[in-house]
């Protein structure tokens, strides 16, 4: 029992921390339990990331961490709370919805009770599955789970085991969110692994469909957020991958934490900035999560270094936001220490230039993998390839140009990670058919809640569609009086 409560308290205290701080600087006028939801899951999540990369850095450069480290950790969580407390609103005000009627409340009410009972079935799946397999599947046990075996072990000559390990055997270069998170939480279950991994797997998966729920509330309607959280919850991958302890779902998380928090539109220039630098840090999480999450994190300090960094150089006067930018670079610089100095060549580069030139121009590889993926994705999505056309055909595009824009936009990143995939595919030195298939499904899992996310900023709303209307606050101020 006290190793469950510890393992709970460690793994949920910097993002409690985090939530508070950022609960205080948004102030929200309503919508605020929908406002809470957000930033709850981004902080938890952010939470986990960053003191994965504290331990691992204090592990590398010092030793393991033993009690000291934890209360520097515990100043360090504390201090970018405070920092996150001083900083103004990035949730815009226009994003304050109208009153709901009574109609809407029922709506809500029914709605509601389909996700929770989504969920239920959900968590029972999760939990059967876990119960079938506790130390997860196939690359669950030979690479995050074994890693993290490796970190939690005091006297394990951990840095041999990465730089010099056999990379085809345990995937060495694999980045260490998820074992240096499972090993930090291990400290008070005598080493063992079998329960913080199952821990982490299941909060991921209520983090990740929380935060969408609440990324379409809050932008769209909260009708559109329960639909869309429906949509996730009601993707049997999602729930299966989870439970197998794949590091493909925590990679959708901070994927979907990325590209959300940069859909909030604010015209003060400091709320933008706070955006990108939480966006910022959670693509750098993502980097550290999977290879995958790399190109997506390049991606994204691109798209920064082109857009906003010009416009944030007024701002460097504010010292709590360098501070707060500053306390960030943890998450880059734990990415960079381990790819340069630990992890061994990837097995995609083990080719010399001529094959890979030979194998990029190579028409027959480019149609399996074209027709294994075409596959893989209505297999993916089974009844919603059905399902959300309809659902777009009833309800039309919406009129509201700027979160058509935000759409387009995502697709542009989904497209791009899906052309990273196809060359990581194309200079594969592994059966390519067996390659494909057997990882495709997971990488359509890492870009689902984003295309959910953007699905449904195009659509129209059941209140744009006209449903039934919500009364403003104006209208409530008038029935009031006249009463």
């Amino acid at each position: 029992m006290i190793a469950i409560l510890s393992i709970l308290v460690l793994s949920l205290y910097p993002g409690i921390l985090l939530w508070i701080g950022l609960s205080i600087g948004q102030k929200a006028k309503s919508n605020f339990w929908i406002c809470q939801i957000l930033l709850g899951s981004l902080a938890i999540g952010i939470g986990i990331g960053l003191t994965s990369c504290s331990w691992f850095l204090w592990k590398y450069l010092i030793g393991h961490p033993k009690g000291f480290y934890f209360g520097c950790e515990v100043v360090l969580v504390g201090t970018m709370s405070f920092l996150c407390s001083q900083l103004p609103l990035f949730i815009p005000s226009k994003y304050e919805q109208e009153q709901p009627n009574d109609q809407q409340t029922r709506i809500n009410k029914s709605l509601l009770g389909i996700v929770l009972l989504l969920g239920l079935s959900a968590v029972c799946l999760f939990i059967s599955r876990i119960w079938a397999y506790p130390q997860g599947v196939n690359d669950s046990i030979a690479t995050w789970n074994l890693h993290a075996k490796f970190l939690a072990e005091p006297e394990a000559d951990w840095k041999t085991f990465f730089h010099d390990g056999n990379q085809h055997a345990f995937h060495a270069d694999y980045p260490l969110l998820i074992p240096a998170s499972i090993a930090r939480l291990s400290i008070f279950t005598k080493d063992e692994i079998e329960l913080p991994a199952i821990w982490l797997a299941g909060l991921y998966f209520i983090l990740t469909t929380l935060l969408l729920i609440a990324m379409v509330g809050l932008q769209r309607s909260i009708h559109q957020g329960l639909i869309a959280g429906a949509v996730l919850l009601g993707t049997s991958l999602f729930v299966k991958e989870s439970a197998n302890q794949y590091a493909d779902l925590p990679l959708s998380f901070y994927f979907l934490a990325t590209i959300g928090l940069l859909t909030f539109v604010s015209s003060k220039e400091i709320a933008r900035t706070l955006c990108w630098v939480l966006a910022l840090i959670c693509g750098g999480l993502a980097a550290w999560t999977k290879n995958e999450g790399l190109p997506f994190y390049l991606l994204i300090l691109g798209c920064f270094c082109c857009f906003h960094l010009r416009r944030m150089v007024p701002l460097l006067k504010n010292s709590i936001l360098v501070e707060l930018t500053m306390l960030s670079l943890m998450v880059p610089c734990s990415v960079f220490l381990f790819k340069e100095s630990l992890a061994p060549q990837s097995d995609l580069h083990v080719q010399s230039f001529q094959e890979v030139i030979h194998a990029i121009t190579d028409v027959s590889r480019y149609q399996m993998i074209f027709t294994q993926a075409g596959e893989g994705f209505f297999d993916f999505l089974k009844g919603f390839a059905f399902i959300l056309p309809l659902y777009a055909m009833i309800f039309g595009r919406t009129f509201d140009k700027q979160n058509r824009g935000k759409a387009v936009a995502i697709l542009f990143v989904c497209c791009f990670m899906m052309a990273v995939y196809t060359f990581a595919y194309l200079i594969s030195p592994h059966d390519l058919s067996w390659h494909v298939a057997t990882s495709i499904q997971r990488l359509y899992l890492q870009l689902w809640p984003m295309l959910i996310l953007a699905f449904f900023l195009y659509i129209k709303t059941p209140e744009e569609v006209g449903f039934f209307q919500a009364k403003t606050k104006c209208q409530t101020l008038e029935e009031t009086a006249s009463v």
